[in-house]
């Protein structure tokens, strides 16, 4: 019952959430940390030095949060206008779900609250889904003019992309499969949005020749 004790702590200096319990209301609850009750919700791509700021590169930003996030976990993006820039392909190879703040997109004049966005010079796919299982919850990719290349790829199974967006890509907004006949079954595309790219909104490739 001795409570917190501080010490001669500096004015102004951080104190450690792992020094601060948290007490859950109810009978039964036990004692945590506040560093390991904000740890269990998701991962967000901010706590890794993402801006989202549509110029600042957030590759590495990015690729550390993914790593971060475990398996079954959430990857958050929190609300970011001008989009999280990359100039990478990111590869979603673990099941996870990815969730981005915010509101929907409406088309190529109203991009969604948050989303990846591709570097111009950027010729790879914005994203690739190979782990089975994969959900996508709002956001999408948008290329920045003159990038080439899909926005979101999937190539797994039983992958669920509710209300996304492919706007402005160089090649298909949202592909499921392969042309060397890699294919995706059981998917979920529920309220898309794809305008503005180079090809097609959404391809979903048969099995066949394209």
């Amino acid at each position: 019952n001795q409570g917190l004790y501080i010490g001669s702590l500096a004015a102004g200096a951080p104190i450690s959430s792992s020094l601060i319990s948290f007490l859950a209301a109810g009978a039964g609850a036990v004692a945590r940390t506040v560093q390991a009750k904000e740890r269990e919700t998701w991962v967000s791509v901010k706590d890794f030095g993402a801006v989202g700021d549509g110029t600042t590169l957030d590759d590495a930003a990015w690729d550390a949060a993914y790593a971060a996030t475990p398996t079954g976990g959430t990857l958050f993006h929190p609300v970011a206008p001008s989009g999280y820039l990359i100039s990478t392909k990111k590869a979603i190879a673990k099941h996870i779900r990815l969730v981005f703040e915010g509101s929907r997109a409406v088309a190529n004049n109203e991009f969604p609250g948050s989303y990846l966005l591709k570097k111009s010079t950027m010729a790879a796919n914005g994203v690739e889904i190979t782990a089975n299982g994969v959900t996508w919850d709002g956001g999408g990719v948008v290329g920045a003019s003159g990038n080439t290349g899909d926005g979101i790829v999937v190539l797994a199974n039983n992958v669920t992309l509710d209300q996304p967006c492919g706007i402005n890509c160089g090649n298909d907004g949202i592909r499921v499969g392969s042309d060397a006949g890699v294919n995706a079954n059981t998917f979920h595309i529920i309220k898309p949005v794809c305008s503005g790219n180079t090809r097609h909104g959404i391809y979903i490739h048969d099995g066949g020749v394209d």
